[in-house]
């Protein structure tokens, strides 16, 4: 169980920096281009988010 607890905390950390990149990235992005947020938001979900949550399976699975 203790292992299980770990890997599931990394991944938790793991996700937080990601979204913590993203936000940071949107920022500079919308402060250097106002217009193009929409899109540029919804490439970096569509790119970003299943290979994410691919990877958190990939590595939970591959522990137990």
């Amino acid at each position: 169980m203790l292992e299980i607890f770990v890997v599931v905390v990394v991944a938790v950390v793991m996700v937080m920096v990601v979204v913590v990149v993203l936000v940071v990235v949107l920022v500079v992005i919308v402060q250097e281009r106002k217009f193009k947020l929409v899109n540029i938001h919804q490439k970096f979900e569509s790119r970003l988010t299943p290979s994410v949550l691919g990877r958190i399976l990939i590595v939970c699975f591959e522990y137990n």
